[in-house]
């Protein structure tokens, strides 16, 4: 763990810098550049609470309102989106970037730090517009909300080591990308972000035990929404399930690096 982090601080320019370039290229052109970052998930906001609240009335309390699901909703929706762009994203970070990787003086994992670090910023601006809607809507200011960031850092080690086994198998199989996100849909709705978790199935709960992003969901709903600390079994669940797959993630591939290059 230490020397993967002293590496990464040695090229910690090189980042930066390939971060910055990560969140100006998907906003150049555009008139209002990142300002995208903030009008884009309040529009999914408003079209899944429309659909979830108002349509299929679904709601997260009995007393709770479309107001108190969009909350619910949002706190939800934040961190799934960055681990969903940090993984879709590294999936095709190196066949993208094939140029860089065969300069062998490149250190190719840069990348994949780059992309998860923009991915975090991007979370952080979303967390900054749903603590404005609890400060406007609820007069209401989450005072454990500085221990989100570390729960974000966390979340970016399990997207992480994720991202570095799709982005490996996808040098390989060309159709990983596809397959990627087809099951990133299907994992975004067996996550308790549009439904409250008690109205799964008692067949189906076990789904909730083996799913770290339904962990996710409930951390960042007591920080945030209710004001509490997090369980404490759960985020060493989380933790433990994130490092894992970090390290995992990392020896498949560093493992299969060498072979990139051909591949290419």
């Amino acid at each position: 763990m230490i020397a993967v982090w002293a590496r990464s601080l040695k090229f910690r320019d090189l980042i930066w810098q390939m971060t910055l370039r990560e969140l100006r290229g998907r906003y150049i052109g555009s008139s209002m550049g990142l300002f995208w970052s903030v009008i884009h998930p309040l529009i999914t906001l408003t079209v899944w609470t429309f659909v979830f609240s108002y349509i299929l009335n679904i709601r997260f309390s009995a007393a709770g309102g479309m107001t108190d699901f969009a909350l619910y909703l949002f706190c939800g929706m934040v961190p799934f989106l960055s681990f969903q762009e940090t993984v879709q994203n590294c999936t095709v970070s190196i066949t993208g970037h094939s140029s860089l990787i065969k300069n062998l003086v490149f250190a190719s994992k840069s990348i994949h730090v780059s992309i998860a670090l923009a991915a975090v910023i991007t979370e952080l601006i979303g967390l900054g517009i749903l603590t404005l809607a609890l400060i406007i809507l609820r007069q209401q200011f989450p005072i454990y909300l500085p221990l989100v960031l570390p729960i974000a850092i966390i979340l970016m080690f399990f997207s992480l080591g994720l991202g570095f086994v799709t982005s490996t198998l996808h040098v390989f199989f060309r159709d990983t990308a596809q397959l990627v996100s087809v099951l990133l849909m299907v994992w975004l709705y067996l996550t308790p972000i549009f439904y409250p978790a008690h109205v799964l199935p008692g067949h189906l709960q076990f789904l909730l035990y083996i799913n770290p992003l339904a962990y996710v969901a409930n951390i960042y709903r007591s920080i945030i929404l209710v004001g509490d600390l997090p369980s404490t079994a759960g985020f060493l669940i989380f933790l433990g399930v994130s490092l894992g797959t970090f390290f995992f993630g990392y020896k498949i591939y560093t493992a299969n690096y060498p072979k990139f290059i051909d591949e290419l």
